[in-house]
């Protein structure tokens, strides 16, 4: 393996606040992290979310490739160059993902999966994911936090002291 050779790296936001499902951004930042340029596609069609929350994991899948990316599309990133993309998750992922208000572990994952042949190009391709995850509030949904109402529960009867021996 070519050390010096044009990889990317994958990195968003640590946390992020939305009022509403429909005003969930995630800001996503691809950086070239060889030494040497890359040629690359990347559109944020091409990303892949892992949401972990209240109503379980969800899995936000990204678009296949079309063969069908203008050459205008294709951008050179330097080494240590990067690209930032923000995503509106509403658009990617199934209508209830984020049915319930509270707190989301979102994981992106880019499928950068247009090699370019078709226009003469030798693009970089690879699934890359996200060292660490966003964690989302969501500050009001449809459904409560609760998925039922909370109801109290008896105190325990505290167990009898043991008597201490005062032998002494």
């Amino acid at each position: 393996m070519d050390a010096n050779a044009p990889r990317l790296e994958l990195k968003s936001e640590p946390w992020s606040d939305a009022a509403s499902p429909r005003s969930i951004v995630v800001r996503v930042s691809a950086r070239n992290a060889g030494r040497r340029p890359m040629t690359v596609a990347i559109r944020s069609r091409m990303f892949e979310f892992h949401v972990a929350g209240p109503n379980g994991t969800t899995v936000c899948q990204a678009s296949p490739p079309t063969g069908a990316i203008p050459r205008d599309m294709y951008r050179t990133l330097k080494a240590g160059a990067s690209v930032d993309v923000s995503i509106l998750l509403r658009e990617v992922c199934p209508a209830n993902t984020f049915a319930r208000e509270g707190l989301y572990e979102v994981t992106a994952t880019l499928h950068a999966n247009e090699p370019g042949t078709g226009l003469g190009l030798d693009a970089y391709t690879a699934t890359v994911t996200a060292r660490e995850p966003t964690l989302l509030r969501v500050k009001s949904a449809p459904e409560p936090f609760y998925a039922a109402a909370p109801r109290a529960v008896p105190t325990p009867e505290p167990e009898p002291a043991e008597e201490a021996a005062d032998a002494d």
